[in-house]
C-alpha cells in the first residue's frame, strides 16, 4: 500500500474548508478572539507568557505572571504547553491573540490530515484517505471541543500515534522511526493535554494488543520479545516520552496532596445515547429543530460531542456488516467498540432517562482517569469510524463512487452552525478597558508589582487578558484553572473574595492577606464596586477610577503598620470575631 506524498496538497485543501467555515472579521487584527467563556483567555495567555519565561530563563513549569507571588504550576491547570511551543513563531510575530485565532481555525485541518494519514494505512487511493481524514477531523467531537477547550480539540497527534503502529505492522517503516514517531506524538500530546494522553494510552494499547494478535493468532506469541517486537517498541516509547516530560510529572506530583482530587463529573459529561442521531445547535444541519431534545443532555453542548448523524451511523453500519471477518478491520472493531462503551459513562443515559450501569463507573475510577470525561472518549470513536469506513469502501469492487457519494452527503449532515457566519459560538470580542488602552495603566500601576483583580475566582474576571495587554507589565495574584491554588485557599480573605463576601473581621483578614502576598494595588471592575468599594474604604484603602475600572491602593503609613502574620494566624483571628456574631444570630455578610 502506497504512501501519501500529497499530504501538503490535502492539508491545504482541508486548512481553505476550515478557513471558510470558521473565519471571522476582526480575528486577524485581534480584536475577537476564538471561542467563547474563559477558557481561551488561559491558553492565550500561556501562548504570550511560556516563550517569554524561556527566553528570560525563568522556571518555565511555574510562571510567575499568575497566581503570584506563587506562580502557575502548568501542571495543575488545563495549560497548553506543547500548543503554546509549536505556535511560538506565529505569536512572535503577530501576537498571542492572533497566534490563537490561527490555531484554533485550522485545527480541523491539523486532525483532519493526520486521520488522512492514519486511514492511508488501509487504502491507497487519496480520495477515500481523504473522506475519512474529513470524518474525524471535521466532527461534531471536534466542532464542539472547539467552542472552548484547546487543549481537546488540538488532537493531530493522536492519529499519528495509531498510525506509527499501524505502519510498523505493516513493515512500512523501520523499528528505530516507529520509536522515533510515537515518542513524538506522546511526547506532544502529553503537553497539550494530560487528559487525552491517559485515555490515549488505554486505547492505543488495546489497539496494539489486538493488532499484533490479529497478525499472530495465538496469544502466546504477542509477549515474545524481540529488539524489533512492536510491543517492545511502544514500551521504550513510553519509557522516552515519561523520562523527557519527567520534569512536568515531578512538579505535578510535589503538592498533587494538597489540590482538590476530584474536579468534574463523569455521569454529567457523559455521552447521551440520543445523541448519536440527534445534534446539538452546534450543528448547522437540524441543530435548531433538535433545541427542545438537545437541552435534555446533561453537561453543557461543549462537552456533548456525540452527534454521529442519521445517514454517517447508517454507512457505518453497513461497513461493520461487509467488514466483520476482514482482519484488517478487527483492531478497529475492538477500538469502537471499547471507546463507544465507555463515552457513554459510568451508566447508560437515553435523553434523560438512565437505564443501566456501564463498566465506566468502575474504569472512571482509575488513577488518572477520575478527572477524565467520558463523552471526550468519542475522539476514539471518530478515529475508529473513519478508518473503518476508509477500508470499506477500499474493499468495494463495485459501486465505490457511489459509496463516496453516499459519504460526502452524509458528510454534509454533520457540518457546523459556524458555516452561518450569523452564528457566534466560535467568535468572542476581546475585552476593552480605558484604564489598559495605550500607557494609561502606567499612571496607576508599578512595573513588577503584584495586583488584585476582583472578581477573585479559579474562572473569574478578565485578568488573564489585561495581563496580556499590558505584556505583562505587572504581576497578578489572580490565575484561572480548575481550582484556587492551596497557597491561597489557605487565606480567609482569598475565600471571602471568591465567595464575593465581606463579614465582620473581613478588613484586618483582608490587609493580613495583602500584605502577605505583597499586594500593591486592587482593581474592581464597574460591576464589582457596589460589593467592595465600601468595605475596601472601611479597610483603609482608596480609590482611583479610569472608565469601568477604579484602583485601589493601601496608603503607606497604614501598609506599614499591619503586622506580618501567617494565614494560621489570620484564620485564628477571622474566626475569634466571627464566631460571637454567629452566635448573636447576626449576618456573615456586612
Amino acid at each position: 500500500m502506497r504512501r501519501p506524498h500529497n499530504i501538503v496538497f490535502v492539508f491545504l485543501i482541508y486548512a481553505v474548508a476550515a478557513i471558510s467555515i470558521f473565519y471571522r472579521q476582526g480575528m486577524l487584527n485581534g480584536d475577537v478572539y476564538f471561542g467563547t467563556g474563559g477558557d481561551p483567555s488561559l491558553y492565550i495567555w500561556m501562548f504570550r507568557f511560556l516563550p517569554q519565561a524561556i527566553i528570560h530563563l525563568d522556571n518555565p513549569l511555574i510562571l510567575a505572571k499568575a497566581w503570584a507571588p506563587y506562580g502557575l504550576n502548568i501542571s495543575q491547570s488545563t495549560t497548553t504547553p506543547g500548543i503554546a511551543l509549536l505556535a511560538w513563531p506565529i505569536t512572535y510575530f503577530f501576537g498571542p491573540i492572533v497566534s490563537f485565532n490561527i490555531i484554533s481555525i485550522l485545527n480541523p485541518a491539523f486532525a483532519a490530515t493526520s486521520a488522512f494519514l492514519f486511514c492511508s494505512l488501509y487504502t491507497d487511493k487519496s480520495i477515500v484517505s481523504f473522506l475519512g481524514g474529513w470524518i474525524f477531523g471535521f466532527s461534531s467531537y471536534v466542532f464542539a471541543a472547539m467552542i472552548g477547550h484547546l487543549q481537546v480539540e488540538f488532537i493531530m497527534f493522536v492519529p499519528i500515534s495509531f498510525f506509527a503502529i499501524g505502519a510498523r505492522s505493516r513493515n512500512q517503516i523501520s523499528h528505530g522511526i516507529y520509536i522515533f514517531i510515537l515518542s513524538f506524538s506522546l511526547i506532544f500530546q502529553f503537553l497539550c493535554s494530560l487528559e487525552i494522553f491517559v485515555m490515549e494510552s488505554m486505547f492505543l494499547f488495546l489497539f496494539l494488543i489486538f493488532k499484533k494478535y490479529n497478525e499472530e493468532k495465538n496469544i502466546k506469541n504477542i509477549f515474545i520479545m524481540s529488539k524489533t517486537n512492536i510491543i517492545l517498541g511502544f514500551f521504550i516509547s513510553y519509557m522516552i516520552s515519561v523520562l523527557s516530560v519527567s520534569p512536568i510529572i515531578y512538579i505535578f506530583f510535589k503538592n498533587y496532596n494538597k489540590i482538590p482530587h476530584l474536579l468534574q463529573d463523569g455521569s454529567l459529561y457523559s455521552t447521551n445515547l440520543a445523541n448519536l442521531i440527534i445534534p446539538t445547535p452546534i450543528t448547522f444541519i437540524f441543530g435548531k429543530w433538535a433545541l427542545p431534545i438537545a437541552q435534555r443532555f446533561s453537561g453543557n453542548f461543549s462537552e456533548e460531542m456525540g452527534y454521529i448523524g442519521l445517514p454517517l451511523l447508517l454507512i457505518l453500519i453497513v461497513a461493520i456488516s461487509s467488514l466483520r471477518r476482514v482482519d484488517a478491520a478487527k483492531p478497529l472493531l475492538v477500538l469502537l467498540s471499547a471507546a463507544l462503551l465507555c463515552t457513554l459513562g459510568p451508566e447508560l443515559h437515553v435523553l434523560t432517562s438512565t437505564i443501566i450501569p456501564l463498566p465506566w463507573a468502575v474504569v472512571g475510577k482509575l488513577p488518572f482517569l477520575d478527572n477524565a470525561l467520558p463523552s471526550r472518549l468519542m475522539l476514539f470513536v471518530m478515529l475508529a469510524i473513519s478508518g473503518l469506513i476508509t477500508l470499506w469502501i477500499d474493499k468495494l469492487a463495485k459501486h465505490r463512487m457511489a459509496a463516496q457519494l453516499s459519504l460526502a452527503c452524509a458528510i454534509i449532515f454533520t457540518l457546523p452552525a459556524a458555516v452561518n457566519h450569523d452564528v457566534d459560538w466560535w467568535e468572542s470580542h476581546v475585552p476593552t478597558a480605558r484604564l489598559f488602552q495605550g500607557a494609561t495603566y502606567k499612571k496607576f500601576i508599578e512595573k513588577g508589582k503584584i495586583v488584585l483583580f476582583l472578581p477573585f475566582g479559579p474562572t473569574s474576571g478578565d485578568a488573564m487578558f489585561w495581563q496580556i495587554e499590558t505584556d505583562g507589565y505587572f504581576r497578578m495574584t489572580n490565575g484561572y484553572g480548575n481550582f484556587i491554588p492551596p497557597e491561597f485557599a489557605k487565606w480567609p480573605a482569598a475565600r471571602m473574595l471568591e465567595l464575593g463576601l465581606h463579614p465582620p473581621g473581613f478588613s484586618s483578614a483582608f490587609n493580613d492577606f495583602t500584605k502577605a502576598v505583597k499586594i500593591a494595588d486592587v482593581i474592581v471592575p464597574r460591576k464589582q464596586l457596589p460589593v467592595w468599594q465600601n468595605a475596601f474604604i472601611k479597610a483603609g484603602w482608596s480609590g482611583k477610577t479610569v472608565g469601568s475600572m477604579t484602583v485601589f491602593r493601601l496608603p503607606r503609613n497604614i501598609r506599614r503598620g499591619i503586622p506580618s502574620v501567617s494565614s494560621e494566624t489570620s484564620s485564628l483571628a477571622f474566626d475569634r470575631l466571627r464566631i460571637p456574631v454567629m452566635m448573636n444570630g447576626q449576618s456573615v455578610r456586612s
